[in-house]
């Protein structure tokens, strides 16, 4: 037997079954080939997908990269265009109540593909990243929700040259990140991230839940 008012559940709007949202941003990740240390700095577009199943969360995106430059100890590389996949699961373990924040826990694979070109070359980059992260956030006023992330990676990064091909991975394997979402009406939502410290970077973007 429900205990709701009469009417109450009638004109609850239901809830949303997904959210698309469209990003931009940077990063920069410090990876290490044979001992070598090399800075891979990457601006990027993305667009992704989400698909609410109770818990869960199924995310899909996609998106592209150029403007950016690899940078060893011997060489500066410009980047070339490239593309970014991605697809992950996150797990809400803690719902938001009253005072109590929710938590968040995520998986995640990505893979990153560009061109790397100097006067004098052109080889390729691509980079495979298996991603887990932790988010505990709480929501103000309604429509101000700040939050805060730690998550860990790893995978193997492949240089390619006509000579050779090369295996690293990133120097640091963790990232710290926070963030603050802004509710906006008709289902949507304005986002900001930074990552001041291991991967470094920032983006912002505009989503719609439906």
């Amino acid at each position: 037997m429900s205990c709701a008012e009469p009417g109450e559940g009638a004109n609850r709007p239901p809830p949303p079954r997904g959210r698309i949202a469209a990003a931009a941003g940077w990063s920069r990740s410090h990876l290490s080939f044979d001992g070598e240390d090399v800075r891979f700095d990457k601006p990027a577009v993305l667009t992704t997908s989400d698909l609410y199943a109770g818990k869960f969360t199924v995310t899909l995106g996609a998106g592209g990269l150029d403007f950016g430059t690899l940078v060893t100890e011997r060489k500066t590389y410009d980047v070339g265009p490239g593309w970014l996949a991605a697809a992950g699961v996150s797990w809400r373990v803690l719902a938001e109540e009253k005072v109590i924040p929710y938590v968040v826990l995520a998986a995640t694979l990505g893979v990153t593909s560009a061109r790397l070109e100097t006067p004098a070359s052109r080889e390729a980059y691509l980079g495979i990243d298996f991603r887990f992260g932790a988010t505990l956030g709480k929501t103000f006023f309604g429509w101000l929700s700040p939050y805060a992330s730690a998550r860990v990676f790893g995978g193997p990064v492949i240089w390619s040259s006509e000579d050779e091909t090369i295996v690293g991975t990133d120097r640091y394997h963790v990232q710290g990140a926070l963030g603050v979402v802004f509710i906006l009406p008709e289902n949507l939502d304005l986002f900001l991230e930074g990552s001041p410290g291991g991967e470094q970077g920032g983006f912002g973007g505009l989503g719609w839940r439906f």
